[in-house]
């Protein structure tokens, strides 16, 4: 632990430790991020989950925006396997978008939007994503025959799909590296 002066105590931020989440044995271990995750939101639901410049989120949100966005990207033809760009800044609406990629079977492919945009294209056409999701800001533009969406306002994303949303599994072999 690092001292600090008592000088500098009172401009530190306050930090509440949640009571520690049981570490499951390697043997049950969920085949899943998803499953982990909805045992996490059980246990913590209105507990804040992120915080980020880009806002705040509990668990309850998190697992509600990323199932709304799922159920969008799914109506987008996102299924097993299939790709999705992500280039939005990193925060909230970023987790949610990775989030939502997983549970409606996809795969993310982040693209970091402070990358050049040249830099940025060439990944595209590598990756050739299926859906791209960018924030308003962005200058990218879909792979030919992809869909773009642009997420304007993050905690909005999804709103008329439903909040409980059923996630594609997750085959072990889909996990196995090619």
């Amino acid at each position: 632990m690092c001292p600090v002066p008592p000088s500098g105590r009172e401009e530190l931020p306050r930090v509440t430790v949640a009571p520690k989440l049981r570490t499951p044995d390697p043997g049950e271990m969920p085949v899943d991020l998803i499953a982990r995750l909805r045992e996490i939101v059980a246990l913590r639901r209105g507990r804040i989950a992120v915080e980020a410049p880009d806002g705040r989120l509990t668990y309850d949100d998190l697992d509600r925006l990323s199932n709304q966005l799922a159920g969008q990207l799914r109506t987008l033809g996102v299924t097993r396997e299939s790709r999705v760009g992500i280039s939005l800044a990193r925060g909230a609406c970023e987790l949610v978008a990775m989030l939502a990629t997983l549970k409606a079977g996809g795969a993310y492919v982040p693209l970091d939007p402070s990358n050049p945009v040249d830099r940025l294209r060439i990944f595209m056409e590598d990756a050739a994503p299926q859906v791209l999701l960018v924030g308003p800001d962005s200058s990218l533009t879909a792979s030919p025959g992809g869909t773009l969406v642009v997420l304007e306002d993050p905690f909005q994303v999804g709103r008329d799909f439903p909040a409980d949303l059923a996630s594609v599994p997750v085959l072990p072999e889909q996990l196995k590296s090619r």
